[in-house]
Parts: C-alpha cells; structure tokens; sequence
C-alpha cells in the first residue's frame, strides 16, 4: 500500500455502519464469518456469510437516508411483532416483501425506491388485524 494510501487508511475516519439481515430460522449459536478489509484507496470493505450457508450481502450505510429507512424498517418490525397474534401467516409474508423489497433498493442504491417501500412496511403493518 502506498504511503498516501496508509495515511488515509490510518486517519480512523467514520465511513459507515455495517448492516447485514439474519437469514428466518437461524438457530441460536449459529456461525456468521465476517471479513473486513480496507481497498487500495483505503475504503472500509464488508463481507458476511452463514458458516457453511449462504450470503448475507452486507452492506455499509453511509448516510442518515440509510439511517432513516433502517429505522423505519424497525419501527415496521415492532408493529408487525405487535400484530402478529392477531393476523395470518400469510398477511405477515405479503407485509414483509416490502421490506425485502426496501432492503433489496437499499443494496442497489435506489434509497428513493427504498424508502417508499419501507412507508409501506409500516403502513400495511399497523393496518394488519383490522
């Protein structure tokens, strides 16, 4: 690595948050292997899987658009926990391909995209059971 490269690398610069979803039906104790890494240009790099399983496509979040949607998708799984005695399986599956759906925009960079279906995660989970 050049040296202008280490003195970037070495500056310990925020450069986002790692976020990664479990795969339904992970059982306790299961292995996640993680490697992370800074490129050539020095820029935080992520990998993560389920030992021996499949990949978790990680992502870095860099910005508070990314923040935003990753709350609203909690604020989507409270309701949908909350919800949950009261509605069908699969009521919960269809609400929970827009989440997919969000999270899937996220990794393809369309935050537009991302953030319009967590709104409908939200809005379909708090409509759930009535």
């Amino acid at each position: 690595m050049a040296a202008k490269n280490r003195e970037r690398a070495s500056s310990n610069q925020k450069q986002g948050e790692a976020f990664a979803i479990l795969p339904p039906g992970l059982p306790q104790g299961a292995e996640i292997l993680i490697r992370l890494w800074l490129d050539d240009e020095g820029i935080c790099k992520l990998e993560a899987q389920v030992k021996d399983g499949p990949d978790l496509k990680p992502w870095m979040m860099k910005g508070e658009a990314d923040a935003k949607i990753v709350e609203k998708i909690i604020e989507g799984d409270r309701i949908l926990e909350e919800k949950a005695s009261i509605a069908s399986l699969e009521d919960i599956e269809g609400v929970e391909q827009h989440k997919i759906a969000a999270f899937d925009a996220m990794q393809d960079g369309t935050l537009t995209d991302a953030g319009n279906e967590a709104d409908k995660y939200v809005t379909m989970a708090e409509g759930l059971g009535t």
